[in-house]
This record gives C-alpha cells, structure tokens and sequence, in this order.
C-alpha cells in the first residue's frame, strides 16, 4: 500500500499564497492524509488554513510554546554612537567571567558588526591576558584559545576548525564573536547562550 503526505510550512505570509493550490492536490487525492506544520499559526490562521486545504475533521496536535530551557532576556547598552564602549557593558562582565571559569564558562555566540569583531576580540586578550589559552602552558595557538572570530573574512581554514570544535561534546573554544556567516545551516547543540549585541 502505498501512503503518500503532502506537508507545508506557514511561516510568513509570502508563503501562504501557495498553500491554496494544495487543496487540488486534496481534491485529486482524497485518501491521502495531509500534514500541515506550522510554528507561527494563530488560532485564526489555523482555521485559515483548514478551509483553504479543505480538511473535514482535522486532529489538530498542539505542543507548548513556554521552554523552561530557554531564556530570552534584554539588557540595556550604551548608544551606538559610542561605537565599541556602548558594547563594553555587555562584553566586559563576560570576559570576567569566562577568565574565572574557563572551560566551565558555557558555550556562548555573540553576535555582533564585523567592524566591532576584531575590538571585542581583543578586548577579550586584555582582559584574559595569559588566562585566554587553555590549559595553562599549553602552547599559544588558536585551538587552545577560549574565544575566536567567525566571520565572512575569517580563513576558511579557522572557520572549519571553530566548527569543528563547537561539535566536540566540550570543546576549548567557549566564546566565539560572529557576524551572521555563522548560523546558516548549523546545528550545534550545546551552544547555551546566544547574545546580540544589535538587533538580529
């Protein structure tokens, strides 16, 4: 036997225009179950969405959107205008921490301007000093460093080796400033914080 599932994803309206077709394929095809999957519907797009695809008695299966897990925070900064001293703020008290816990500070991406990479990574190397590779007296490369740079300028070879160590089940690297070059199709699960220091 075979079974056959038409699935759609609502996820703006651009998308939604097409999802009216679907109901021909409902219509050409009335045995075949229809999945629809969303993670932005109302209840009124919802009901939207069941007459456009012309479902009868649809199970609808809703899951809870609160994740105890996840935080999501705010936190006020200086003025742009300050350039990387607005940024200070939110930098500094990290590197303090991150000097104190080491490889025990959790796996954190900053996002941030590529103009302001650079000046947040050595604000990191003042204030780590000698406390920025890990273990102690482990040689001075960037594989034993605890925060790095991703970004479009960055090698292609020091891209692939930070990713490379964000997989690790506990990698050095606990720190990394990137611009958006880091985040399309990656999936690292243990990443516990995600900070932006401008609007995403």
């Amino acid at each position: 036997m075979l079974a056959l599932s038409l699935f759609f994803f609502t996820r703006g309206q651009d998308f939604r225009p097409a999802f009216k077709q679907l109901a021909v394929l409902g219509s050409l095809f009335p045995d075949v179950p229809i999945v629809g999957l969303t993670a932005t519907a109302s209840r009124r797009t919802q009901n939207v969405i069941t007459e456009v695809l012309g479902l009868k008695t649809p199970v609808k299966i809703i899951g809870n959107v609160d994740r105890p897990n996840i935080f999501i925070g705010k936190y006020r900064r200086g003025p742009s205008r300050l350039g990387i001293k607005s940024f200070g703020s939110v930098l500094r008290p990290i590197a303090e921490q991150l000097k104190v816990e080491l490889t025990e500070y959790p796996i954190t991406v900053i996002y941030l301007p590529l103009k302001w990479c650079g000046t947040a990574y050595n604000l990191f190397c003042e204030i780590l000093g000698d406390s920025q590779y890990f273990p102690e007296g482990c040689p001075r490369i960037p594989e034993n460093r605890l925060f790095a740079q991703y970004h479009a300028p960055q090698t292609a070879r020091m891209k692939t080796e930070i990713l490379q160590q964000l997989l690790l089940e506990d990698p050095t690297v606990r720190v990394v400033f990137a611009t958006v070059a880091l985040g399309m199709g990656v999936n690292i699960s243990h990443i516990h914080q995600v900070i932006h220091l401008m609007v995403p």
